[in-house]
């Protein structure tokens, strides 16, 4: 479900495509407990990623954290908890800000500081020349001697590199279809590589 008028991801499930454009944040526990799995790429525009957001997402294994995201201290609070497959961590933020130390936590005890989340070690991938701003920020130092600097963003373009939308098609209630939005509650049927996935919007 997103609220078009603010571009707020409110909820979602594990057939959920994440839409590259009109995004602006993704509210608290929003994805709690779907099974998503692989790689998970927040685009570029949200700003704000709610607390919860992901927590025990189990079958994720990468997140990448756009350039737009703007964090605080406690932002991130425990959105990517209890994520034992998640491997690595993409960040494009040029200049990151104090984030949760329980943000990446394996469990609800926070990191230890060898890099590993309670044996559980996660590699952090952050922008050619910021690895020393993120070895000092709170809650992304808890990374270290993990953080490795990309060269450019080949890297998360692998990450990316999944099914491509070919067409969006719109339903109302009543059961009219359309390649535009109507007004009310939509049902957004997604056509990627031939398979099928179903949202709700709110406009």
């Amino acid at each position: 479900v997103i609220e078009s008028a603010t571009g707020r991801l409110i909820t979602g499930c594990k057939n959920t495509i994440i839409p590259k454009q009109g995004l602006t944040a993704i509210e608290m526990l929003s994805f709690f407990e779907c099974d998503i799995a692989g790689d998970v790429v927040i685009p570029e525009g949200v700003e704000w990623i709610g607390a919860c957001a992901f927590q025990s997402c189990i079958e994720m294994t990468s997140v990448t954290l756009p350039s737009t995201l703007s964090t605080y201290y406690h932002d991130l609070q425990q959105s990517f908890i209890f994520i034992e497959k998640l491997s690595d961590v993409y960040s494009l933020i040029q200049n990151p800000q104090p984030i949760s130390f329980l943000a990446f936590s394996s469990d609800a005890f926070g990191a230890g500081l060898d890099g590993t989340f309670h044996g559980i070690t996660k590699t952090l991938h952050v922008p050619k020349g910021t690895r020393e701003k993120y070895m000092m920020t709170d809650g992304w130092y808890l990374f270290w001697p993990n953080i490795v600097e990309m060269d450019d963003n080949s890297e998360v373009a692998g990450v990316d590199a999944g099914k491509q939308v070919q067409s969006v098609r719109y339903h109302n209630l009543a059961g009219m279809t359309s390649d535009k939005p109507f007004p009310g509650v939509n049902i957004v049927t997604t056509y990627n590589d031939g398979t099928t996935t179903t949202t709700k919007s709110l406009h």
